[in-house]
């Protein structure tokens, strides 16, 4: 199959609930050659608010060597230029569409309790996991995600049900003396991928901290003191 190089843009209507961000609507870039669906809530309808968006989303895909070479933009035109032109108009909002199905089908399994104010914070997982099980066009045999920017580890990034209850744990030198080991919160997306050294420099301040103000119940080795052999 020949690469088109050819990548199609629409926005949702507007969410039924403006997001604690100040988002509204969601923009959708389908990257024809990959399969592959790019989402970024975005605040208003406004051009220089959705240039400024499709100036990420589309340099994502060039940061991966997919820069299209044609953006068709589904803006309002007749249905007479839309059949001449868009002769994948078909596939494309039908892209579009099942994206959107797959987003309510998460906003569906949410806790209850979620707040709708934050369902724009889902949608980075909606993303990933969508073209997960998506076909890559050039390459039926890789996913979508996996053509455009390589294989997923789920051993390195653990995904959960959106909008699952969690309790987050409080580290204790930004907890009170008697004050609850964990928050209430709510799971929206992986955690973001850091590294090593920062993970290191903050597991020994939690050791230090820990060490600063140590429970009276915690064990010491003191002179002296026998240990099994």
């Amino acid at each position: 199959m020949t690469p088109t190089g050819k990548a199609f843009s629409d926005l949702t209507h507007r969410f039924p609930h403006r997001s604690s961000q100040g988002n509204e609507y969601i923009l959708v870039v389908y990257h024809y050659d990959s399969n592959v669906i790019l989402v970024k809530p975005v605040k208003n309808r406004q051009a220089a608010v959705l240039r400024e968006v499709l100036e990420k989303l589309n340099n994502k895909l060039k940061q991966q060597g997919e820069q299209p070479v044609l953006y068709i933009l589904d803006n309002e035109m007749s249905q007479e230029l839309r059949t001449a032109f868009f002769k994948n108009k078909v596939a494309v909002e039908r892209a579009i569409q099942t994206f959107k199905n797959h987003f309510l089908a998460g906003l569906a399994s949410c806790d209850p309790n979620f707040p709708l104010a934050e369902l724009d914070r889902l949608i980075a997982q909606a993303e990933l996991t969508f073209n997960l099980i998506r076909p890559a066009r050039l390459n039926p045999k890789l996913s979508a995600h996996a053509y455009l920017s390589g294989p997923f580890d789920f051993n390195k990034t653990p995904l959960a049900p959106l909008g699952t209850r969690v309790v987050v744990h409080d580290r204790p030198k930004t907890r009170p003396s008697w004050g609850f080991h964990g928050t209430d919160g709510w799971y929206v997306s992986p955690f973001p991928l850091v590294k090593t050294e920062d993970l290191l420099r903050q597991a020994a301040e939690d050791i230090i901290a820990i060490l600063a103000s140590p429970p009276k119940n915690l064990p010491f080795l003191k002179a002296g003191d026998e240990t099994k052999k």
